[in-house]
């Protein structure tokens, strides 16, 4: 049987350090991906990468790798609040944010392939708005459920106007040949 302290107040400290060295690997982990994908540290700063931040994170859950963040629909898509406490917290307290993760080889695969299906998005300097796509779409495809793929351009469409249908559909039919994400559309 394990010796607790008998201290209530040092009980709740011990499980509050538990649970914040637990969030930082987690951050710690996240941004080993944001830098292995964007290629340089993350700037908590910049509003675009605090977007990117949550719309990789988001994309790399429905591609199976797991944070435990819960996301739900906002102005720019898929957010997370508990994503951005961990992210304030840890950039805004650490000095160096150097990648200080080892991927294992189930999370090394489904970087290449992200890599291979998303590289000219990660180069390009304005890549949160074609990730705010991208989420945006697995979003409204899983977590509202079974849109076919006319519905599904319209609804995002209608949400995100400065996104034209075809710029959509090239899009949906992009996440489907990445093979790392279920297929986004349904046969009709």
């Amino acid at each position: 049987m394990k010796n607790y302290p008998k201290d209530l107040r040092t009980r709740k400290n011990t499980i509050h350090m538990m649970v914040d060295n637990m969030d930082n690997q987690k951050i710690k982990r996240i941004n080993s991906f944001f830098f292995r994908l964007i290629g340089r540290e993350f700037r908590l700063e910049e509003f675009d990468d605090r977007l990117l931040l949550q719309k990789i994170v988001y994309m790399l859950q429905k591609a199976g790798i797991n944070f435990g963040y819960y996301f739900s629909w906002y102005l720019r898509g898929p957010y997370s609040a508990g994503l951005a406490k961990d992210a304030y917290e840890f950039y805004g307290k650490e000095s160096t944010h150097k990648p200080q993760y080892n991927f294992s080889s189930e999370e090394k695969k489904t970087i290449k392939i992200l890599e291979k299906n998303f590289l000219k998005e990660f180069q390009d300097p304005q890549n949160s708005k074609k990730f705010e796509l991208v989420a945006s779409l697995l979003y409204r495809k899983y977590e509202e459920k079974n849109f076919n793929d006319k519905k599904l351009v319209e609804i995002i469409h209608t949400l995100k106007p400065e996104y034209s249908n075809e710029e959509i559909e090239e899009t949906i039919s992009k996440i489907n040949t990445t093979h790392v994400f279920p297929r986004i559309t349904e046969q009709n």
